[in-house]
This record gives C-alpha cells, structure tokens and sequence, in this order.
C-alpha cells in the first residue's frame, strides 16, 4: 500500500518522491499544511495552473488509481477530498507573477501574452457582465470524491478567468439529491471525472442531467484514467457532446470557448 511504499521510500535508498508523490504522501499523512507550503514554493517560479495540472491533478491520479484497486477506505478518501479542498481555499488568493515581456515579439510587433487575452473575444469586462448575469457553470463530481476534488480545481480556476461557477458535493446525482439540485441560471454543466468511468455510467449521468437542465451545454471531463477508443466511441454515440480529455487547461479553455455568451445588460 501507498504509506508502506513512502515508509521505505524515507527509510532506505529509493529514489526521492516526485512532487506529485509528495504532495500524496502529505494528504495520506493527515497533513494539508505542509501540502500547502509545497504549492507556495512551487508557485515562487510557475504559475498556478502549472501546480494544479502538474503536481495536485497527478496527485489525485494516484489517489484515483489507489480507490480503484480497493486501497482506499471511505475515510482516507474523504480525507483526500478534504485536504484538495483545504489546499484550493489556501490558494484562492494567489496572484501568478506577469509573464516578462517577448522582446522579440515587441520588435517584431506581435501582441504581448496581455493584449492577446484583450483580443481573444473575452475581455475583462464582458467576463464581469457574465459574473454579473448570474449565468453559471456548474461542475459535478461524475463518481465520486475524487471527482469532487477536480470539480473545486475546475470551479476555481474558471472563477479567475470571472466566470460565475459553483461546484456540487459528490452524490449530486443520486436519486434522493437530484430532485433539489440548483439549475438556475445553469448555461453549462461540467461533469468531472478522475476516476475511469464506464460509458453506461456518464449515459445515466447526462440522462439525469438532461432532464434536470435540458437547456443547459454539458461538457465531459475526462481528466484521471484512460478509457478504451471503443468505450470513447460508445460514449460519444451514448450521450452527443463534448469530451475533454487533454488537460486541465483544455477543460478550461474549452469552458470558456463553448459557454453561451451572457444576455447584453439591456436584455429583460
């Protein structure tokens, strides 16, 4: 199991742990402080998406590959959930250092990284009408808290681009919870998987979905385990709509690229 392995790990002459087994090996531990203090120094030279993709997403791949060979209790999996959600709130207040300026692009005159998001279509103001309007996306763990901890990455981070978005608690699609889930004001549902579901499962998903929110876009985010090129086949002949399964930063993107644009501030 996971803490044998760190045990003999810190104890003999293994190699030392990658960042992403580290920051596993702290939540296993009961201990989010020092997880957070790995991110801040992580965050001293790459920027927060770089810490969410490459250290706190593959840590939950571990943590996903453990609950799917039965090594993980419901508790040490809530600990889990927890732990990501205490790290994301320590660092909701995190300013990424401006990108140095391309030399050579300014001479040559091509945009700075600054005015290309000016000019990308989403400019700061339209993204504070959208917050504004009360038109959200709603990120929904797909199994269960592993994908909860995705969802509040993801729900986050579209947040910092000014993005309305809330995440739901595992289990928002049960049959005793699915009646009382808010999908008001929804323009776009975002199910969050870490673990490898089936595609009978994200069928049943989006089937609930769909008559919960039939107006609103969904997005699949396939972000933990692989599946099979038939399972992806099966999936997109099941259920018609998008699948992301790149990067965090591509869940992201595409959030952002496929969401309905917010009524203009003159509409009823």
């Amino acid at each position: 199991m996971w803490i044998d392995w760190f045990l003999t790990v810190i104890l003999g002459d293994q190699p030392a742990l990658m960042p992403a087994e580290l920051l596993y090996q702290r939540v296993v531990a009961r201990d989010p402080v020092e997880a957070s203090e790995q991110a801040r120094k992580f965050l001293r030279e790459k920027p927060l998406l770089a810490y969410y993709e490459d250290v706190l997403l593959e840590g939950l791949k571990l943590a996903a590959a453990d609950a799917e060979r039965g090594l993980l209790d419901p508790e040490r999996t809530l600990l889990i959930r927890d732990a990501v959600a205490e790290i994301v709130d320590d660092l909701s207040d995190h300013k990424d250092d401006p990108e140095p300026a391309d030399e050579a692009a300014i001479e040559a005159g091509e945009p700075t990284p600054i005015a290309r998001t000016n000019s990308a279509g989403d400019t700061p103001r339209e993204l504070a009408q959208q917050k504004r309007s009360g038109r959200l996306v709603l990120c929904i763990p797909g199994l269960g808290l592993i994908d909860e901890a995705l969802a509040l990455i993801v729900t986050q981070l579209l947040e910092r681009r000014g993005v309305g978005a809330r995440a739901e608690e595992a289990g928002a699609l049960s049959k005793t919870r699915i009646s009382s889930l808010d999908t008001k004001d929804v323009a776009l549902i975002c199910l969050c998987y870490m673990e490898t579901p089936t595609p009978p499962q994200i069928h049943y998903a989006v089937r609930r979905l769909r008559r919960k929110a039939p107006a609103a876009l969904i997005l699949i985010a396939l972000l933990g385990g692989t599946i099979e090129i038939d399972d992806e086949e099966v999936i997109h002949a099941l259920v018609k709509l998008d699948l992301v399964k790149a990067s965090l930063r591509a869940t992201v993107e595409r959030i952002l690229e496929i969401s309905p644009p917010a009524p203009s501030e003159h509409e009823d």
